[in-house]
């Protein structure tokens, strides 16, 4: 009996003994558990160190991207984009000072509500255009440069004109009625002492017109811009030029000069980015230079560009009086004329003359 007691003493110490074993492998085993589950949260040091670097050059590469966007130019067919030709085609091929986005309209009026809703940032106009829309827009464009001096011609069939007084009583065809020919023949014949109202003018609405016309008569006087003057000087027997209105502006006047066309740019697009406004206007003083030194490859682009027949560009271009007038020298150039064709009409200008806020230097 003593015995069976001895034996299950001995069983129970065994028992307990175990169950104390096996609780005290549970804690290491969840101890194990939260272990790995930190270590995978954990990140790997190298994987955290190329993550960084990537960062790093995503910041660096935001920092160092001075991509500037192409500058949006824009021409005109006829006189005022002559002297561009060679930039526009430049710019085409990826040739010129920086990047642009080019355009040839027909008519200022298809480039000024472009400018005004900030589609362009530089543009060829007229020169009283450019005085409208600064007027327009309250001081939102500036002229930068003058193209285009006087294009305006006095051709005759016959031998009766060698000055402005010698208009006085005669029959002279133009077109252009209410606009710059108009104001600038009265505003030259008012400074010459000619009275404007002696002359008979007929006005028509084209330039061919005339030309038709003046192959039909013996004798006959007109105005016409270049470079429809020298179409018809070309088609019409006997007919010569007898009075060029740049060169009557400089002995007639006593500011500015005749002036055609000048470029403008938006004022915000000046304050932001005067840098690319300078590297355009170099840009197109190479232009110009190139045009007027090798008339007969110049033609070639400016015809190419839909600007001007190139046959007719190569013969107009010596009489064009294409320039690259710039700082004081355009103040003073543009000032002038603006002048006299606001005491002809001040709408002619927009009413107001600008201030010297419209001047680039």
């Amino acid at each position: 009996m003593r015995k069976i007691a001895v034996v299950l003493i001995l069983l129970l110490l065994f028992a307990v003994g175990c169950n104390q074993t096996e609780n005290q492998e549970d804690p290491a085993s969840e101890s194990g558990t939260t272990a790995v589950e930190e270590e995978t949260t954990e990140p790997d040091s190298e994987d955290a160190s190329l993550a960084d670097t990537k960062e790093d050059s995503e910041e660096a590469t935001e920092d160092t991207d001075t991509t500037q966007a192409p500058v949006r130019i824009a021409g005109m067919k006829g006189a005022t984009s002559m002297g561009m030709a060679m930039l526009l085609d430049q710019a085409e091929k990826g040739e010129a000072g920086q990047a642009y986005e080019t355009a040839v309209y027909t008519a200022a009026d298809d480039i000024m509500p472009r400018l005004l809703q900030g589609e362009l940032d530089i543009a060829a106009l007229p020169v009283n255009a450019a005085s409208i829309l600064w007027n327009k827009s309250s001081g939102g464009i500036q002229v930068i440069a003058v193209n285009t001096l006087g294009v305006l011609e006095v051709l005759e069939k016959g031998d009766q004109i060698a000055s402005l007084a010698d208009l006085e009583g005669q029959t002279v065809y133009m077109t252009g009625q209410g606009t710059v020919p108009e104001y600038s023949l009265r505003a030259l014949m008012e400074q010459a002492g000619v009275s404007f109202d002696n002359v008979q003018i007929e006005w028509k609405s084209e330039p061919t017109e005339i030309t038709t016309l003046l192959a039909t008569e013996d004798e006959a006087i007109c105005v016409l811009p270049q470079p429809f003057a020298t179409v018809a000087l070309q088609k019409v027997e006997g007919l010569e030029k007898k009075l060029d209105f740049t060169d009557l502006w400089d002995e007639t006047m006593d500011a500015g000069q005749f002036v055609t066309g000048v470029f403008v740019a938006r004022t915000e697009f000046v304050e932001s980015q005067e840098e690319a406004v300078r590297v355009f206007l170099s840009d197109y003083q190479k232009s110009v230079e190139e045009v007027k030194a090798s008339p007969a490859p110049a033609a070639e682009v400016i015809g190419e560009l839909g600007i001007v027949d190139a046959a007719l560009a190569e013969k107009a271009i010596p009489a064009m009086h294409l320039v690259s007038l710039q700082g004081e020298e355009m103040q003073q150039a543009v000032e002038g004329f603006l002048g006299a064709l606001h005491e002809t009409n001040p709408e002619s200008v927009g009413g107001n003359l600008p201030d010297e806020t419209f001047y680039f230097k």
